[in-house]
């Protein structure tokens, strides 16, 4: 188990710092996190900016709030959206939530993602689900919504009106890719219908037969996406190559 906790702290680091690279992220605030088999949850500290995080700062904490491992403090409203997502989604490992511009720029729109209008978007095709705004999530009640938004349809992305956007995943590759694939997409979007014009959209048949491709190379593409983003946060933090996994280790 240890070495397991070692390997997802250094995961949920990359992807954090990674964010920053992207420009993901909101200073301190948002939250990366990891299941662990026996319910206990990884999740990154509160106070740092992500470009400093450190697998020491990515604490371990049990279902009931207490920190058994890492530096640092957890977040009230972190603490509340990840445990009831991974309560939820047993078959989910990493839950990564953020409040990146262009997916929160669609989420506030009544259409939200248009799954039709771009490859990147098909990706979503009937796996996006919404949650109404309740304010800072320091209660329950955005946790619940979350549960019923993930609990049944398999979704791999919620679309958080006037708050944000969660993407998971089996692994943490799988939550990165996913939130790499719908910023490009709701990029597009907000792009498309600035230009005024009228729109050409796929069908219905073809975005269906490209989720399911999508889906297919998923694994496989979305461990390469990873590792490129290993590389690219070693290039900016040289100290980050000791976080890197072995060489014969899983991507």
């Amino acid at each position: 188990m240890s070495d397991l906790i070692d390997a997802l702290r250094c995961d949920l680091v990359f992807a954090l710092r990674g964010a920053v690279l992207h420009g993901f992220h909101e200073g301190i605030d948002n939250h990366f996190s990891a299941a662990l088999p026996d319910g206990r949850l990884l999740i990154n500290s509160y106070g740092k900016h992500w470009s400093e995080l450190t697998p020491d700062d990515i604490l371990e904490v049990a279902d009931d709030g207490t920190v058994l491992s890492g530096s640092g403090q957890w977040d009230r409203a972190a603490f509340t959206i990840h445990r009831a997502v991974h309560r939820a989604r047993p078959d989910v490992v990493a839950v990564f939530h953020t409040h990146q511009s262009w997916p929160t720029a669609v989420a506030n729109t009544v259409e939200g993602l248009d799954t039709r209008l771009v490859q990147s978007s098909m990706l979503f095709h009937g796996k996006v689900s919404y949650v109404d705004y309740v304010g800072i999530a320091r209660s329950e009640a955005e946790g619940e919504q979350l549960q019923s938004a993930l609990k049944d349809d398999g979704s791999i992305a919620v679309l958080m009106r006037n708050h944000g956007v969660l993407t998971v995943g089996a692994n943490v590759a799988e939550a990165w890719y996913r939130l790499y694939f719908l910023d490009r997409a709701s990029r597009t979007q907000v792009l498309s219908y600035s230009t005024g014009r009228e729109l050409v959209r796929a069908t219905e048949e073809i975005a269906v037969s490209t989720e399911a491709q999508w889906h297919e190379n998923e694994p496989t593409s979305s461990a390469g996406l990873f590792d490129s983003l290993r590389r690219s946060v070693v290039r900016a933090h040289p100290e980050a190559a000791q976080w890197l996994p072995p060489a014969d280790g899983p991507a």
